[in-house]
């Protein structure tokens, strides 16, 4: 069985990690029973190169597409390979011995999250491991209204300069505003939290988002828009 996880401590010989997925404590028994002579082989990967976590959040992403579509995964991934070509000009590689960085495949994990909502096409396996405090993804779960903690269709939530405390939505300047995508339940549950110990919880940080996006989502008008910015000249 395979974990992934970080380093956090490192003295002599003592080790100690912080598993990035969740463990099959149950399966774990089952293989080793109660004994505390576990053996593991420690890996550790060059910072610069594709990650064995963006692998895996790969390998999922493509197996939720499957589930919906009933496209092979290895149709799906020649697919969405030619598709980073189109728009980036060069090849990459997920195998072991890529030579690709994790630049490289955080665009094409990119590409992949961005036809997920597009389509709506759900998150089952692999949504633990998406980057919840990667701002592109945020972004992504503002345009498409896609709750940010669970996946689930979404409100845009006021984080910070909230509206609704005495304040005009048709007249409110979003352009100061920070926004999350929450779900309903996600909704309610931020306002019974606070703000810190619900990021502390499910590590997401609210995002400004640009006037384009604002127009988009019809929190503000191109008018309202074009009145700020002209009585902030």
């Amino acid at each position: 069985m395979e974990y992934i996880a970080k380093l956090t401590k490192l003295k002599g010989k003592e080790l100690s990690f912080e598993s990035l997925e969740e463990i099959n404590i149950e399966r774990l028994k089952t293989v080793f029973g109660t004994s505390d002579n576990v053996e593991g082989l420690i890996t550790f990967k060059d910072k610069r190169a594709l990650s064995d976590r963006q692998r895996k959040l790969y390998r999922a992403l493509l197996n939720n597409i499957y589930e919906w579509s009933g496209e092979p995964t290895d149709f799906l991934h020649e697919w969405f390979k030619e598709i980073y070509f189109l728009e980036k000009g060069e090849t990459i590689s997920t195998a072991n011995h890529s030579t690709n960085s994790k630049s490289d495949m955080n665009e094409l994990l990119n590409i992949v999250i961005e036809f997920i909502f597009e389509w709506n096409v759900p998150f089952k396996r692999g949504y633990e491991l998406l980057p919840k405090e990667d701002s592109w993804y945020l972004y992504q779960c503002c345009k498409y209204r896609k709750c940010a903690v669970c996946g689930k269709p979404a409100e845009i939530h006021h984080a910070i300069n909230l509206v609704g405390m005495g304040n005009n939505r048709n007249k409110f300047n979003h352009l100061n505003s920070y926004f999350m995508a929450l779900c309903r339940f996600h909704h309610n549950e931020i306002h019974n939290l606070g703000l810190t110990e619900f990021t502390d919880k499910y590590k997401v940080q609210p995002i400004k988002l640009d006037d384009k996006t604002l127009i988009k989502l019809n929190l503000m008008s191109v008018k309202q828009v074009r009145e700020i910015k002209e009585n902030e000249q």
